[in-house]
């Protein structure tokens, strides 16, 4: 990793289903999926947007808004379309600009 730390993020993959119906509990997300961005995000970025992908089915077809883990570390979910191969497009884009090129 660069000292500059530019264009660097933090992305996992899970393969999992969450929820949009179920905000009350993070939309089904993992609290040790959250504790474990937020390890990788502060250690790695000291601030910056990270991105947990899952796949897209019929109760999360859109990304969340973000979730704000410190001042400056976001955390967003977004659905992954198996059938098109690519991720579903929203605000993250503004944040991960090398990857809404893809």
């Amino acid at each position: 990793m660069s000292k500059e730390r530019r264009n660097h993020h933090v992305l996992d993959t899970k393969w999992k289903l969450i929820s949009f119906n179920n905000s009350d509990n993070n939309f089904n997300i993992s609290q040790s999926d959250i504790y474990q961005l937020f390890a990788y995000g502060y250690k790695y970025l000291n601030g910056g947007d990270m991105m947990l992908i899952y796949p897209k089915h019929h109760q999360f077809e859109i990304p969340l808004e973000c979730f704000y883990l410190a001042e400056e570390l976001r955390l967003w979910a977004i659905p992954f379309c198996i059938e098109t191969d690519k991720v579903v497009i929203g605000e993250w884009v503004e944040r991960f600009p090398s990857l809404s090129k893809a």
